[in-house]
């Protein structure tokens, strides 16, 4: 099946990046979305932080969204699943 740890994607039927993680390796527990919609055919700079039990996600240097996170990022190297 798919495994998963993190990603950051387009998603287009709201017109924004997010990032997606899990922490069981199958399931996606949470998406955070950007606010701000890209622009077609410009190079946007992506960045993900976690800080202790908060994980913001940045466009170009500015915070867009935050999140509460419990419990850690899926590990699908160390776990034999990839």
């Amino acid at each position: 099946g798919p495994y998963l740890s993190w990603r950051l994607v387009y998603i287009g039927a709201s017109n924004r990046f997010a990032f997606q993680y899990s922490t069981d390796g199958v399931n996606i527990a949470d998406t955070i979305l950007c606010t701000t919609a890209p622009l077609q055919d410009v190079a946007y700079d992506l960045a993900v932080v976690r800080s202790g039990s908060s994980l913001s996600i940045y466009l170009n240097g500015t915070r867009e969204a935050t999140t509460t996170i419990s419990g850690t990022l899926a590990d699908i190297l160390s776990s034999g699943t990839n």
